[in-house]
């Protein structure tokens, strides 16, 4: 499975380590969507960690300077799924054969767990879903060095149309660029 770089900001990137072809079956399994054409929108609070010295930043800003953050719109991602198909979703989750969960929480609403993955990479993720047309994924990681608050991402995923248009089942693209394969 290809990753797609070119719209995902650095704090997601740990969350899509390597998604591989298979991943532990310590994960939960992701519920199926409706099929169709899916956009994922991305935010979260990582570039306000490299842009600043947090550790000579009041823990008052920080918390303000993330929830500004975390309110913006970032990249927007398009998604073709296949009927039944989780495989567009899973690339969200961190599956990867380098990954375990732990601590893992289902409802029938979605799933809670904590991951580590090979290189000491470690996050919570909280996956919810609002029945076969919305989900939304957030990861939570441990607050970087002089830092007090958690670096955060989600993504927001609903369901657009049962139409991908020139997206065929299993590709994506970011919205101004060309078509990447996540299968």
């Amino acid at each position: 499975m290809r990753l797609i770089r070119s719209w995902i900001p650095a704090a997601t990137v740990a969350v899509l380590l390597a998604s591989a072809v298979s991943a532990g079956s310590d994960f939960p399994s992701i519920p199926a969507g409706k099929p169709g054409l899916y956009e994922a929108r991305n935010s979260s609070n990582f570039a306000i960690f490299i842009a600043r010295n947090m550790s000579k930043t009041p823990p008052e800003e920080q918390a303000r300077l993330s929830a500004e953050a975390l309110a913006r719109p970032g990249p927007v991602l398009q998604l073709c799924v296949a009927a039944g198909s989780t495989k567009v979703f899973e690339q969200f989750t961190g599956r990867s054969p380098e990954c375990t969960a732990s601590n893992t929480k289902t409802t029938d609403r979605g799933f809670s767990a904590d991951v580590t993955c090979g290189r000491g990479a470690s996050m919570h993720l909280d996956l919810v879903t609002d029945g076969p047309e919305h989900r939304v994924l957030t990861t939570t990681r441990p607050a970087m060095p002089g830092a007090t608050v958690k670096i955060v991402s989600k993504v927001d995923i609903r369901w657009i149309s049962s139409n991908c248009g020139a997206l065929k089942p299993g590709e994506a693209k970011p919205l101004s660029n060309k078509p990447d394969t996540v299968r």
